[in-house]
């Protein structure tokens, strides 16, 4: 047995789909961005049952808030409290500091939202 910590890449050997986004809040008070997904995939798939917390998503097509889209220089975001078909943004690819979604307008509508995965931690202990 190989003990100690390993990183996993692909836990799941799943690949993701693309989701067309239904709605896009943000509180305007602490700026947490949260965003509701069709309940299908747009070209059949797995579901969103393979987004969990830790993985990344990245934005396109997206009107109101353009600066999400990665065409518009957005970054990929990792997901956190995702419940069904609702996640909350994380943080930026290279950023240790909470999303923000204030600064980039109203959601007005459309989208797409498409995710990869995370590396994911795992450590093995002895039972001895």
């Amino acid at each position: 047995m190989d003990f100690g910590k390993h990183t996993i890449t692909d836990y799941n050997a799943k690949p993701f789909d693309t989701f067309i986004i239904k709605h896009i809040t943000v509180d305007k008070e602490t700026g947490e961005t949260k965003i509701k997904l069709q309940t299908e995939p747009t070209e059949g798939g797995n579901g969103p049952a393979t987004y969990r917390g830790g993985d990344y998503v990245e934005f396109s097509e997206i009107e109101g808030l353009e600066g999400l889209n990665k065409a518009n220089g957005g970054k990929p975001i990792t997901i956190k409290n995702k419940r069904g078909f609702e996640f909350t943004l994380d943080t930026e690819l290279g950023s240790d500091k909470p999303f923000d979604g204030r600064s980039l307008g109203k959601y007005k509508r459309n989208g797409k939202v498409t995710g990869f995965k995370g590396n994911y931690e795992l450590e093995y202990k002895s039972l001895a």
